[in-house]
């Protein structure tokens, strides 16, 4: 399991990096979406939650959990054994550096 601490504010780089859409799925990343309809409470409450992304030209599961922790979040990265796995944490750091701008160091990456 990797994780990033992702300094900041932890209400903005919830803000920036999730949000739900219209059938109360949660989206993240470029094209990231959690598999079952989640309250973002009982997400950003520490529920680990399933996410598919369409990573190098296929899908690939993996589970995110959030923690708030002084320096801002810790978010946590669960692969799944799936044949795109090696793709998921350079696709997650690309997206934190790039589209959210973030500071954040990466543990276990």
């Amino acid at each position: 399991m990797a994780n990033f601490m992702i300094k900041g504010d932890f209400q903005t780089i919830v803000t920036k990096l999730f949000d739900i859409d219209e059938n109360g799925y949660i989206r993240f990343g470029y094209a990231s979406q959690s598999l079952q309809t989640t309250e973002m409470e009982s997400f950003l409450g520490g529920l680990r939650v399933e996410f598919r992304d369409y990573i190098m030209e296929g899908f690939v599961n993996y589970y995110l959990k959030i923690e708030r922790i002084d320096l801002g979040m810790l978010l946590w990265v669960e692969k799944k054994g799936m044949n795109r796995d090696k793709y998921i944490i350079s696709a997650i750091k690309h997206y934190l550096k790039h589209e959210g701008k973030f500071e954040f160091e990466c543990e276990s990456c």
